[in-house]
């Protein structure tokens, strides 16, 4: 599950850490109901000032999601629909690199941006730091949203030969 208490663990420390003040929002697919009430409860009691948003339809989501400031992506488990979306807000983020293909695909979606390498984390303590940087250095902060803000995302995700792809595959076989 991308919740998990090592991702529960790394938010608390990010909160602790930064010398700013740091509020850590979640939005959940699926957050309705009692399934809602018992996430909260969980985050509450582990990550201190988080909020989890209600699932909400797409636009308005993105408008919930607009006004933060940075993303952290969670692990072990790839993000990419999430990425997109902060993206295209121009917003930057941390996420943690992996020897699989599902915690893998994140760097790589960094990179097609020209995302500084320092944001694909290699461990938990540097997942932690990083966002700890993007949170405490404005300037720091500042080039990256410029990264992504002047990136084409169109040309990085949504364009290409799709026939590479199964050609790729064919020749492993």
């Amino acid at each position: 599950m991308k919740l998990n208490p090592k991702l529960f663990d790394a938010l608390a420390d990010i909160v602790t850490r930064a010398r700013t003040p740091t509020e850590i929002h979640f939005f959940p697919l699926g957050a309705v109901g009692l399934a809602h009430v018992a996430l909260a409860r969980v985050v509450a009691e582990r990550i201190k000032g988080a909020r989890v948003n209600l699932e909400l339809p797409h636009e308005a989501y993105m408008e919930q999601l607009s006004p933060c400031d940075l993303f952290v992506s969670p692990f072990p488990y790839g993000n990419m629909n999430s990425i997109i979306d902060c993206f295209q807000l121009g917003l930057p983020g941390v996420c943690l690199d992996g020897p699989e293909p599902h915690s893998h695909a994140d760097g790589a979606f960094f990179a097609r941006i020209g995302l500084p390498h320092e944001l694909v984390a290699q461990s938990v303590e540097d997942y932690v730091a990083a966002a700890v940087k993007l949170i405490d250095d404005a300037g720091w902060r500042s080039r990256c949203r410029g990264i992504v803000a002047n990136a084409d995302l169109d040309a990085a995700f949504f364009t290409g030969d799709t026939t590479l792809f199964s050609k790729a595959i064919a020749d492993l076989l």
